[in-house]
């Protein structure tokens, strides 16, 4: 979108990175880090704000993800340990430590289905964790409305469909 004839735009950190780069090494081609740069920036500034949402919440940015990957799974709000390793992108070996924080919470329990295969557990959301990870997502709603209230309609889908387009190249590597 272009800004009117005369206008000028607020400058960010990024406008001034890539400005240094340019003066520094004209060599490089660094038109990506106007976007790369955002992005990550953007990331850090998300995790932060929704480690102040969570701030009331017992289970903070790590277990909410796991929860909250529980809860979008449906009733019976069960996954496998693998399953959820896949959903939050953690090593298996990372998940198992934070699935131990959680049940010592009350908020997930292992489980073995019926099928008598003692290897097979899956973790189920347990009513208090329902309970938590439904008022914490209220909240990581709210902010996430919030962090994108400046934007249009039109600009929030161009943004997820370059996101998305993204998104999938590094899902499917």
């Amino acid at each position: 979108m272009s800004e009117p004839a005369g206008a000028t735009l607020e400058q960010d950190y990024t406008d001034q990175a890539v400005e240094d780069w340019r003066r520094e090494r004209p060599d490089l081609d660094v038109d990506a880090l106007e976007i790369v740069d955002r992005v990550m920036r953007l990331a850090i500034f998300l995790k932060d704000d929704l480690e102040k949402a969570l701030r009331d919440h017992p289970i903070g940015v790590p277990g909410y993800t796991v929860l909250a990957a529980l809860r979008r799974s449906g009733d019976p709000w069960e996954m496998t340990p693998g399953e959820l390793s896949s959903a939050v992108l953690l090593t298996t070996g990372a998940m198992t430590a934070r699935l131990d924080r959680l049940e010592s919470a009350g908020l997930v329990k292992r489980v073995r289905p019926a099928t008598g295969d003692r290897r097979s557990i899956r973790i189920r959301l347990t009513k208090k964790g329902r309970r938590v990870i439904d008022e914490a997502s209220a909240e990581r709603m709210a902010r996430a409305e919030w962090a994108l209230s400046r934007l249009g309609a039109r600009e929030r889908a161009a943004l997820t469909k370059g996101l998305r387009t993204l998104a999938l190249e590094f899902e499917r590597r």
